[in-house]
């Protein structure tokens, strides 16, 4: 029964590997150099301009929108329409968005536990989002900090 399961062979079978690996030629070498630079540049490149241009888009979002709002803040405040008041009032709005910005992920992070099925751990979402969170406020302290450091004013922070 043992030898229709797995029949002995007393002939060793040998395979030959048709593939030598040989020490790469000076041109190959320079070509490889070539590709390995050209993609740590390429990398670089990527982890500078992706964050440069989420921080142009969000600066315009925020702006934009704090700039659009002004007008009916200054309309709800019963107040004259100066270029200071302006000024003061979009720098505190933009300064309210950028809270929010940062308090509503966090906010809905938290809320997570309401779910039925959650895909990923309550635990792990909560430190997740605390981390993040933490994250965006020390960068949004620091930018504040810098600007009072340096005299620069509120309203041309960006």
């Amino acid at each position: 029964m043992a030898s229709f399961v797995s029949p002995s062979n007393d002939k060793q079978v040998e395979q030959s590997s048709s593939f030598t690996f040989t020490q790469p030629g000076p041109l190959e070498v320079m070509i490889l150099g070539a590709i390995v630079i050209i993609m740590v540049a390429l990398t670089i490149y990527t982890l500078i301009s992706i964050p440069k241009s989420i921080i142009k888009t969000g600066n315009k979002i925020v702006y934009r929108t704090a700039e659009t709002i002004t007008p009916l803040v200054i309309e709800t405040q019963h107040k004259q329409d100066t270029k200071r008041l302006r000024i003061t009032i979009t720098s505190r709005l933009a300064f309210a968005i950028k809270v929010l910005l940062i308090l509503m992920p966090l906010i809905l992070a938290a809320a997570s536990r309401l779910l039925e099925k959650q895909p990923i751990d309550y635990s792990i979402v909560l430190i997740i989002g605390c981390g993040l969170a933490c994250f965006s406020i020390a960068a949004f302290v620091s930018q504040y900090f810098l600007a009072k450091l340096f005299h620069v004013k509120l309203s041309d922070l960006r």
